[in-house]
């Protein structure tokens, strides 16, 4: 879990992904089916783990924009994603990014 600076006893099981990994894969997955006037920054995410995601398992993510809207002459973007492994849900991200 280096790559996440992770300290938390439950990741001392090395046998299971991450849950950084998992947004990190799912936001990543999402944002490249789009393309943006200017580069993204997240400024929120709400997040739900259902279960453990290991090693091997087939991943994909099913996303929609959930909400679009303008603050302060900032473009705002909200998209609601499900994190497949094996074909059932492990994990939902609701994010809100600036993109313009």
């Amino acid at each position: 879990m280096s790559a996440f600076a992770e300290t938390h006893p439950i990741y001392e099981d090395i046998g299971f992904v991450h849950s950084g990994m998992l947004m990190r894969t799912s936001m990543g997955d999402v944002n490249s089916t789009w393309k943006f006037p200017a580069a993204v920054v997240l400024v929120e995410v709400e997040t739900q783990h259902f279960e453990r995601v290991y090693p091997g398992q087939s991943i994909r993510t099913a996303g929609h924009v959930a909400e679009t809207f303008e603050r302060k002459g900032k473009h705002y973007l909200v998209t609601d994603e499900v994190l497949l492994a094996d074909g059932r849900p492990a994990a939902r991200f609701r994010r809100t990014q600036i993109y313009g």
